[in-house]
């Protein structure tokens, strides 16, 4: 599409937009009703996107009817909501928790009196991850101080921008239909992958073919079960109907014998000649169940899924679970990890406090292993004198121990021109604190 032909489209479909937002009442959040129902163009027109190449049209909404899409969704949003948010405070080298700071409840506990924590954080990446973006308004006192932060908006009501000095805005269509703009001070916003430094690219849109094309496999395997089975056929009949009645009597009666969910086993009569044919292709040589199965993993490379975690284990060993597990963790989770606790420091945080506290998910949850491989983690640790018992207790959920708040190392240890002398005071002696 040229640069001319773009702007002969935005032409044509901006007086259906300003229509259906301003005169109708439609917003971006509810214009998907168009697609859902059968209307493709005018989604188009009102702002949404283009049907697949399977003929499909994908939402957002119709997408987490896919079984991938919505366990990908559900692995992230939930991936991270699980994990423990802490706001801690620098002193020199070492991090203390900043419990009493106020933010540290809003991260940790509750950020609004509607949602815990996981709630929101959950209900923030299911936005982030399908939409491109997640947003929430900030709440502060006349200090600057952050005191809340409030229920997602629906990212399709949330229009960002600049305004005539440059700075970013946020024009928020509200539920009475007025519009209220927002300085970027006041939102809380995580951003997907994007190109301009504004806003994040929707993942089902950009993988709106591929997921189009399970769409298409599912609706196909749905019809193939409801016709019994069976491959869409016709009846050659040797001649003519005497007329259109006996023509409707005619499929009014085959229907009522073998046209039904109970009767589509019957063995069919083929009276006067009939003959029976088909006209499409079988499941197995529409390779249906290949499609299927391509569709898992083709779906997962969209939101950098191992396969195996939904639910794929063609590809999978023993060996290399445990390894992809460890991969998604690392590549996939650690990402928007990141960018959480960047948007924390960057916009919960005063410019006096930035170089004091800072924002930090536990991975250790994600990362542990078996119980042989973690006891042989804490034991190398605390004999090399970098754990205390009692920390690792507490990594197990288990009540500290008296004299495990000190930290050990191995007394057997020798300097080489010292060994077999014997005698104390050659070694590493005793219990440093």
């Amino acid at each position: 599409m040229t640069t001319i032909d773009r702007a002969i489209e935005s032409a044509l479909t901006w007086p259906l937009r300003w229509l259906a937002r301003k005169a109708i009442g439609f917003t971006t959040e509810n214009v998907d009703w168009y697609a859902r129902n059968g209307y493709p163009q005018l989604y188009s027109a009102f702002g949404g996107s283009e049907p697949s190449y399977s003929g499909k049209s994908v939402t957002h909404e119709t997408a987490l009817t896919n079984s991938v899409v919505w366990v990908c969704t559900r692995i992230l949003s939930e991936a991270l909501a699980m994990l423990p948010l802490m706001l801690y405070r620098r002193d020199g080298e070492a991090k203390f928790r900043a419990d009493t700071h106020s933010l540290y409840r809003i991260l940790h506990d509750a950020p609004n009196d509607e949602m815990s924590s996981v709630e929101f954080r959950e209900t923030m990446m299911v936005h982030a991850v399908t939409r491109g973006n997640a947003y929430s308004r900030i709440v502060r006192q006349p200090s600057g101080r952050v005191v809340a932060l409030m229920p997602p908006f629906h990212p399709g009501s949330v229009q960002v921008g600049r305004n005539k000095r440059g700075a970013i805005q946020y024009k928020v269509a509200l539920a009475d239909g007025k519009e209220q703009v927002y300085p970027a001070s006041e939102i809380f916003h995580i951003r997907g992958l994007g190109l301009d430094g504004l806003v994040g690219y929707s993942v089902i849109t950009q993988a709106k073919n591929s997921i189009g094309n399970a769409m298409s496999a599912d609706q196909y395997a749905g019809e193939f079960y409801a016709n019994g089975g069976r491959v869409p056929y016709i009846l050659k009949h040797p001649g003519n109907f005497r007329d259109d009645d006996d023509a409707k009597e005619f499929r009014k009666n085959w229907d009522a014998s073998y046209g039904s969910s109970n009767t589509f086993h019957r063995a069919p009569i083929l009276p006067g000649g009939l003959e029976y044919q088909q006209i499409g292709m079988s499941a197995e040589d529409a390779q249906f169940l290949e499609t299927r199965q391509f569709n898992v993993p083709e779906i997962c490379r969209w939101f950098r899924i191992p396969p195996h975690m939904a639910s794929d284990l063609s590809k999978a060993t023993f060996s290399n679970i445990e390894e992809q597990s460890l991969e998604f963790v690392i590549y996939t989770l650690t990402p928007w990890l990141r960018k959480w606790e960047s948007t924390i420091w960057r916009s919960l945080l005063g410019r006096t406090e930035q170089g004091r506290y800072f924002a930090e998910f536990n991975l250790s949850a994600l990362l542990r292993g078996n119980a042989k491989d973690r006891g042989e983690y804490y034991s190398k640790l605390i004999q090399a004198g970098m754990m205390k018992p009692n920390e690792g207790r507490s990594k197990e959920n288990m009540n500290p121990a008296e004299g495990g708040d000190k930290l050990y190392i191995q007394g057997a240890m020798v300097p080489i021109d010292k060994a077999g002398q014997g005698g104390k005071g050659n070694g590493i002696q005793g219990a440093k604190t």
